[in-house]
């Protein structure tokens, strides 16, 4: 079965027939199925009043008995077992080694100094017990009960010996020797079951949860249940009570039906084991509401590029990558080994991000040009250090000039950053400027993106007042403000280069000076007249430059930020007063039309059905017991079924409305966007700060460097 990971799939709600003998297997096969969820039909009844209430009590006893203390007594025993059948075979070898030394002749004489000196050590626990080796020799069922009291009295252990020699050897060498074997055979079988049987009473004592949770029809003699399923699951469905009849051995069919309802369907999403892990970490966050638009699909690329942003590194990556795949193609063995450790459980139920992340992280380290804190040189530099050997004698650090030595006919490295910056003292300076710039504007485009999405859901459910009133100002708010300095950031690296390297704006400074109204205009030159910005090389022996890091650096730059400034101020009381103020007011248009209305049932006020003026129309008796009872029935939870098709008006009531509730609601909501805005935007420079960490760790270079011009 096929499905749509971009939105979730459209559920039904359906009834289930199910008769009593046919009920256990088909609730079986359909828990197997794994699409179906089941209503609580019963949610004001007790647990312990419920029908299969025996049934579950049962399954936890057996669930207990099952757990390891059990197995560990188990195992005590056996092993309690063995040590006094160990205790037996050292008496009989001693005894039989007695016998065949003094034979049957002055046996009682031999026997007082030679079993009293025999000595044997058993260790229980760990601690060893030394006991001695005995024989009594008596006549007569009188000192016999008599030697059986003072022996238990001295706690003495009493074992039978046999009188023929071959009884005790077919005793010493048969049954003794395969008292380990037994036990070791008992243990292991239990081992290789225990964990069949604890899930086999899990899914028993589930099918009778299930079934409390479905009504009891004692005339059919059948339970009725209510479950949420796929429509395009419904087949499968049918197909599986048709074989959990079979199975009962059940003639009766079970019976589904479709119902129409205004409830919220639960939200259900196919995935595969290469999907289950990123939908798994959306939904750590929050579940996507039913037949919106799902954030995994897109999870899918945006994390493992994200987390290589962070450590983008060709040889780390490489490892990673080998790492995860080398887990995916092992899964099957991994999987079957049922490995109980959490943080092994961890590595292998995510080994399909692990293998992203590091192939990301390779892409990312040739943007970087970075593989063990070293670079390649892949398609040459475009540098070319005119110094003679002679300098580097002299000077440790030195100067490239872009006008002298940088090719500009060659142009910019091809692809990442070029090599010539792994030997630049600079290069932390000049990497960490252009990561946090990068971490900017990856984080604003992906919130971006998270807003138009929500415009797709609501064109999907015809929501036009919410694209009005907040998807539109949502994304004017994110873009006045956050979408220039963005903006900003691109300006700057195609208007800026190393003529006017000394003029180059601080953005960060310029975008806290939008908020405060700050503005430094640019200065005149000597002998001109312009106040214009120009990216060009002034004279060195300039006592003050006309620009520095602060002053404007575009035309009509106070204007453009002002307006754009005002507007995305502006976004914020829209959404927070328009949408409660609309619905409060089409919620009062509804009211006064309800009063003007009049109508003989609940469905005929839907369909705008005036009450008869009393002066042109008159009700009989009948009319109005007829309205009353329509009335009565339709204020009651009815299943009514219509063609096949069921029809359930359960808790369809109006929600009534309340203004106050609805513009804290909206209050929340506008908040949480503005504040998640700025916050959201500070927690992407952990891509840099990270990346910048990585970055230090990894190495320092060479000792002879160079500084370039950024």
């Amino acid at each position: 079965m096929s499905g749509s990971l971009f939105r979730s799939e459209e559920m039904s709600l359906c009834q289930i027939f199910l008769q009593s003998e046919a009920a256990y297997a088909c609730i079986s096969q359909l828990g197997e199925l794994g699409l179906v969820q089941f209503k609580d039909l019963n949610p004001d009844v007790n647990a312990f009043q419920r029908k299969f209430v025996s049934e579950i009590l049962r399954c936890d006893e057996m669930e207990r008995r099952l757990k390891l203390r059990e197995v560990n007594t188990n195992a005590e025993a056996l092993k309690r077992n063995f040590l006094e059948l160990s205790e037996l075979k050292e008496v009989l070898k001693k005894t039989q080694v007695f016998f065949q030394e003094h034979g049957q002749h002055n046996i009682i004489g031999d026997a007082q100094h030679a079993l009293g000196h025999q000595m044997m050590t058993l260790y229980h626990k760990g601690d060893g017990i030394h006991k001695s080796v005995f024989i009594i020799f008596f006549q007569g069922d009188q000192l016999k009960s008599r030697v059986r009291k003072i022996c238990e009295g001295f706690k003495a252990t009493l074992y039978p010996c046999p009188e023929n020699p071959q009884e005790r050897n077919e005793m010493l060498n048969g049954v003794l020797n395969q008292t380990k074997d037994h036990r070791n055979r008992v243990l292991v079988g239990v081992q290789k079951e225990i964990t069949a049987w604890i899930i086999k009473v899990k899914k028993i004592k589930a099918i009778y949860h299930t079934l409390n949770m479905c009504n009891f029809d004692l005339s059919h003699n059948s339970l009725i249940a209510e479950c949420w399923c796929p429509v395009m699951a419904l087949e499968d469905v049918q197909r599986g009570l048709k074989h959990g009849t079979e199975l009962s051995g059940s003639t009766v069919p079970c019976i589904l039906h479709r119902m129409d309802t205004k409830e919220t369907p639960p939200t259900y999403f196919i995935t595969n084991k290469f999907t289950q892990v990123f939908q798994d970490i959306v939904d750590a966050y929050g579940i996507a509401t039913y037949q919106e638009v799902n954030p995994a699909l897109y999870t899918i690329i945006s994390f493992p590029f994200l987390f290589a942003v962070m450590f983008g590194d060709m040889g780390h990556g490489t490892i990673m990558f080998l790492f995860g795949l080398s887990l995916v193609l092992m899964e099957k063995k991994l999987i079957s080994m049922k490995v109980k450790d959490e943080i092994a459980n961890t590595f292998i139920n995510g080994r399909y991000i692990i293998m992203m992340m590091g192939a990301f992280s390779i892409y990312t380290g040739f943007i970087y040009n970075d593989i063990f804190s070293k670079s390649l040189n892949l398609f040459g530099s475009s540098w070319y250090p005119y110094y003679k050997n002679t300098t580097f004698v002299v000077q440790k650090s030195f100067v490239l000039d872009p006008g002298t030595m940088y090719d500009s006919e060659k142009g910019p490295y091809p692809l990442g950053l070029d090599p010539i910056w792994n030997a630049a003292t600079n290069k932390i300076t000049y990497t960490n400027s252009f990561k946090m710039k990068l971490s900017v504007i990856l984080g604003i485009s992906q919130m971006t993106l998270g807003v138009l999405l929500s415009l797709v859901n609501h064109v999907y459910f015809k929501r036009t007042l919410e694209a009005l009133v907040e998807f539109i100002p949502a994304l004017l708010f994110l873009l006045c403000l956050f979408g220039y300095l963005v903006g900003l950031v691109f300006y700057k690296w195609f208007l800026f280069n190393q003529k006017c390297t000394q003029c180059a704006p601080s953005l960060l400074i310029h975008f806290i000076n939008m908020f405060l109204m700050k503005y430094q205009p640019v200065g005149n030159l000597p002998g001109t007249n312009t106040t214009t910005f120009e990216c060009r090389e002034y004279p060195k022996d300039l006592e003050k430059l006309p620009c520095s890091s602060q002053t404007v650096f575009f035309n009509n730059q106070q204007m453009i930020q002002t307006i754009l400034l005002v507007a995305g101020v502006l976004m914020a009381p829209i959404m927070l007063c328009v949408k409660p103020f609309v619905l409060r007011s089409r919620h009062n248009t509804k009211e006064r039309r309800k009063q003007g209305l009049g109508a003989v049932s609940e469905r005929a006020l839907i369909h705008q059905e005036e009450i008869p003026d009393n002066s042109s129309m008159s009700v009989d008796k009948s009319t109005k017991s007829d309205i009353e009872l329509k009335s009565s029935v339709n204020h009651k939870d009815v299943d009514v079924e219509v063609e096949g098709h069921a029809v359930h008006d359960k808790h369809e009531e109006e929600v009534e409305f309340d203004f106050g509730e609805v513009f804290i609601h909206q209050a929340i909501h506008t908040i949480e966007f503005c504040l998640g805005c700025i916050s959201h935007t500070a927690s992407y420079l952990r891509l840099w700060a990270l990346s910048l960490a990585h970055a230090h760790l990894d190495g320092k270079g060479d000792e002879s460097s160079c500084q370039l011009f950024s």
